[in-house]
């Protein structure tokens, strides 16, 4: 079927060469079936001829014979407009040209000055011989993404059998060198024929030992160090994580391309200001670099800045802090049971010192003595009954002598309620003294309203991410800090010591936090690490100026690493996690003064009220015996009065 359809193809364009008189044009060697071969095994559906003296009308049949959409454009007009030329495309293209009409050069010149020769135009090039195609192919800005195909025909062949040519410059702009390799043949009869043993990836990974031009942002670096010491070194890995993580992916990318990378410093990514790029992304955005090492986010507004590559490094911002205790001196010996369960145990206290009074007063009966045969007496007041209830309940035993059955069982009652109340209240203090505290601080809603102060990392990405995070509770949250922002935005090893002192949430990238972090807490303070999440993990991946021909490169080789596992290797290096809890098999946990508190506040509370109690006493006391002794000297005086006057009378 295949066959059939060439020697159609083949029949139609035979008779529309025997029509027209430009075929028999001396010089010409386009070929139809070939540019329908080319364009089929591309799977191209858009394609542009040009062409100069009106060659082209050979090929008016193209759009009625395939899906392939054809333009044709003819060179030799001078008002070809170029901006506008694939504008209008939205898939891959196919441009067909013919090196030997004199137009050429010029067309492909300006071609050539607004970067068309990119991955994403497939070029078929119709050349005489390979010193023409050289000559040409010199002149212009091919780099090493070009898809670049050069049809030469074979001598004496009359246009029926052509050579095929690779051709590509590893960067014209950085002095590199045009490569022109065959890669397969086209015969009249066969077809294409092309040796597909390796890809244009492999086939192109040799760029000459050129030198490209990077820059890195890296706003700090330790005094005793350059800006390349740095990046070279271990030392500090929280320092600067993304730039340093991502130069040790172009270390490797370098050898296996064969190319260097000379390298500037920016103090900052940089920001749009007055419709012009400042930092490192002006540097990317003006062209004065061909590669960012750093690693940046995607955003809206760096559509028309750069060309992003591949994601090779994910940020985290977090709030990291100590997370409190969350034991409350106030009811920590109420919370082994709900209050409902106390509840019921304070009824139960009451209703046994009720009837434990009740029984006493009928034991201390005369008659019931005299029938048991005991005369000792059980003290059947209320505050005794209840005293005795709480000592009983508090494992402090009891002093009474039970004569009655029905005592016997309520108080045998009673012990047994103790001890099953004490096992569950003991073994609720010592669990939580054991096990590690729960953490309750999970959402940014609940870390708004906890009692922690608050800080930010002062890198202008986590500023920026925390400014256009719009969920409510980040706004509020963002609302307090910000009430206080001189105080609140901080350098990195100021927001970790706060941290580590506790009562403290620290606004930060903890990709990188964490490496520190791992080196400064305790083992107790890593147990109490905390973190809340506000805004989900961001990827971040180096770029390229518009247009770059690095960036295909720069993307399968970043993937290749990772199927490899050199990115995995280089992340547990440089891309922090968050401590574990360290595990003990047998922790003596000894109660601190927090637990300890309510029984002081307790003791102290019952000192303070008998001591007052005391002094009321006292002081009733002493008015009894100040009344009782007026009462005393009132009598005395009315008696002395009466014998006076007893004695006068008589």
């Amino acid at each position: 079927m295949k066959h059939i359809q060439r020697i159609a193809l083949l029949l139609f364009f035979v008779g529309q060469l025997l029509e027209k008189v430009n075929c028999s044009n001396e010089g010409q060697v386009m070929n139809n079936v070939l540019i329908s071969d080319y364009i089929n095994a591309n799977n191209l559906k858009i394609c542009v001829l040009s062409s100069c003296n009106g060659n082209l009308e050979l090929l008016n049949g193209f759009n009625d014979k395939s899906d392939t959409w054809y333009s044709f454009t003819n060179i030799a007009v001078q008002s070809v407009e170029f901006d506008t030329l694939f504008a209008r495309f939205s898939h891959q293209i196919g441009v067909v040209v013919d090196l030997s009409c004199s137009q050429t050069v010029e067309f492909l010149r300006e071609i050539s000055k607004r970067m068309f020769f990119h991955r994403e135009r497939y070029w078929l090039m119709f050349s005489p011989d390979m010193n023409r195609t050289e000559d040409v192919l010199q002149q212009l800005n091919v780099n090493a993404d070009a898809e670049i195909t050069v049809a030469i025909p074979v001598e004496d062949s009359a246009r029926k059998n052509y050579r095929l040519y690779e051709a590509f410059n590893p960067s014209s702009t950085r002095g590199g060198l045009l490569n022109v390799t065959q890669i397969g043949t086209w015969t009249l009869i066969d077809g294409l024929n092309l040796a597909l043993n390796k890809t244009k990836f492999e086939n192109r990974r040799d760029f000459q030992g050129i030198t490209f031009r990077g820059v890195v942002t890296i706003p700090k670096i330790p005094n005793h160090e350059t800006f390349l010491q740095h990046l070279e070194s271990v030392e500090f890995p929280h320092l600067n994580t993304i730039s340093r993580f991502n130069y040790r992916i172009f270390q490797i990318m370098q050898q296996m391309f064969n190319f260097k990378i000379f390298l500037q410093r920016a103090n900052s990514d940089g920001d749009l200001r007055n419709g012009r790029w400042q930092g490192a992304i002006g540097m990317i955005n003006r062209r004065e670099v061909d590669i960012s090492v750093s690693g940046y986010r995607w955003k809206d507004e760096y559509y028309d800045a750069f060309e992003a590559t591949v994601n090779s490094y994910a940020t985290q911002p977090k709030f990291i802090f100590r997370h409190p205790k969350l034991v409350d001196s106030s009811t920590v010996f109420t919370e082994p049971f709900k209050n409902i369960v106390w509840v019921c145990i304070v009824v139960v206290c009451i209703l046994s010192a009720y009837f434990l009074r009740h029984i006493f007063t009928a034991e201390n009966h005369k008659k019931v003595k005299v029938n048991f045969g005991n005369e000792s007496i059980n003290d059947d007041s209320w505050s005794n009954s209840l005293l005795l209830i709480l000592g009983i309940l508090f494992q402090q035993g009891y002093s009474i002598e039970p004569l009655m059955i029905s005592s016997r069982i309520l108080t045998l009652s009673i012990l047994v309620f103790s001890v099953l109340v004490s096992q569950f209240y003991s073994a609720f203090i010592v669990g939580s003294l054991l096990t590690e505290a729960p953490k309750s601080i999970k959402t940014v809603k609940q870390l708004g309203r906890s009692s922690l102060n608050f800080g930010i990392d002062d890198s202008a990405y986590i500023l920026e991410t925390f400014d256009q995070s719009n969920e409510d509770s980040v706004v509020k949250l963002r609302k307090r800090i910000m009430k206080n922002r001189d105080k609140n935005i901080m350098d990195l090893h100021e927001g970790l010591d706060l941290m580590k002192k506790g009562g403290f949430a620290f606004n930060t990238d903890v990709t990188s936090s964490y490496l520190k972090i791992k080196k400064m807490l305790t083992d107790d303070e890593i147990c109490d690490l905390q973190d809340v999440v506000y805004v989900r993990e961001t990827p971040t991946g180096p770029v390229v100026p518009k247009k770059s021909p690095l960036t295909e490169w720069i993307k399968i080789s970043i993937l290749k690493m990772g199927e490899a596992g050199i990115l995995t290797y280089h992340a547990k290096i440089w891309i922090g996690t968050k401590p574990e809890c360290p595990v003990r098999i047998v922790d003596f946990v000894p109660v601190d003064l927090l637990h300890f508190s309510t029984a002081l506040y307790l003791i102290i509370f019952g000192i303070i009220l008998s001591f007052l109690i005391l002094l009321a006493e006292i002081l009733v006391h002493s008015f009894q015996n100040s009344n009782r002794e007026i009462n005393t000297n009132a009598i005395s005086m009315k008696w002395l009065t009466l014998r006076k006057f007893d004695n006068k009378l008589h």
